[in-house]
Formats: structure tokens, C-alpha cells, sequence
């Protein structure tokens, strides 16, 4: 049977700026995403903002096993530019961990594991 760590974990969050605090979580969130991608269980870790609603952000992260997204959660940039700046800037922030139902066939994607067998139970929440 595989363990936790034979799948692709994949995290998408939602962060939201309080108002006038866009440019600074863009700051954050540029530092975050270069720290991270250096990190040797980062697969990806994408950050897009939304045209329409300027301030609202899309973070798309992925990791090579559960492991590495803990690893990631424990590092000092995390608990640095999220934690404890990050978060006292945010109207918004919310986590979730994902595995694919349907696999990107174009890239042959791996399955992703986010705890239960079942999909359809929900997600974790951090």
C-alpha cells in the first residue's frame, strides 16, 4: 500500500488584502514564492492575482510528498512572511489541500494525495 509520501500533495489558497494593504501582501507573497521554489520538496508554487478584483490572490502550490509540505510549513520563511506578516494583512485566508480526481493527461500528471481515500470527503483546512 502507498504511504502519504508516494503522492503529489497540492494546496490552493485564497488570500485577500485589507484595504491598502495590496501592495505589501504582492511584496510578501514575490518573497514567499522565491523562497519556496528553492525548497527541495517544491514541485511548483504559483501565485496569481485576480484582473477584476485587484488584492485577491490565487496561491497554487505543490509539494513532492506530505512530508515536504510539512517541511515547507515548519521553515522559518513560512512562519516569517506568512505568519507573522502575511496574516495580520489579510481580509481573507483560506487553505485547502487538494488530490486530482482527473489527471492532467497533457502533462501526465501524478495523482495527488490530500488524506482520505475518498474525494468527495473534503479537505483539510489549515
Amino acid at each position: 500500500m502507498a504511504s502519504d509520501d508516494d503522492f503529489v500533495v497540492r494546496v490552493v489558497a485564497i488570500w485577500r488584502a485589507a484595504p491598502g494593504r495590496a501592495e505589501k501582501v504582492r511584496q510578501i507573497l514575490r518573497e514567499l514564492a522565491e523562497t519556496t521554489s528553492r525548497e527541495p520538496g517544491c514541485l511548483g508554487f504559483e501565485v496569481l492575482e485576480s484582473a477584476s478584483q485587484l488584492g485577491s490572490f490565487v496561491l497554487n502550490e505543490r509539494y513532492a510528498s506530505a512530508s515536504a509540505q510539512q517541511d515547507h510549513l515548519a521553515s522559518a520563511h513560512f512562519s516569517s512572511l506568512v505568519l507573522q506578516q502575511a496574516v495580520a494583512i489579510l481580509a481573507h485566508r483560506d487553505v485547502q489541500t487538494y488530490q486530482v480526481l482527473v489527471p492532467d493527461t497533457a502533462t501526465g500528471g501524478k495523482r495527488a494525495h490530500a488524506g482520505p481515500a475518498d474525494p468527495w470527503k473534503g479537505s483539510t483546512t489549515a
